[in-house]
């Protein structure tokens, strides 16, 4: 299994306009551009996906969706479960 081509630009577009952006520090910065880098080549590891899974989570909104665009809240649970399936398949 791996991400659809959707779920790869979405996790994508996350990483890039929140984890890779001059608010974090150099370390976890590196971290997120190397899982991104990892992403576009098809070569993820677990470290990667756990990164990866932590940003998806930060990304789904606490409130359960009540104030978010319900496609964007489906979007993104759907690239966390992809992303969980392919951390047990690790």
């Amino acid at each position: 299994m791996y991400y659809t081509v959707e779920q790869q630009q979405l996790i994508e577009g996350l990483l890039d306009s929140h984890f890779l952006g001059r608010k974090l520090s150099k370390d976890l910065q590196a971290s997120f551009l190397l899982a991104y880098d990892h992403l576009r080549d098809n070569s993820l590891d677990s470290k990667d996906l756990r990164r990866i899974e932590s940003a998806l989570e930060f990304m789904t909104p606490a409130d359960g969706c009540q104030t978010c665009n319900i496609e964007g809240y489906r979007d993104i649970t759907e690239a966390l479960i992809a992303t969980r399936m392919l951390l047990r398949e690790q």
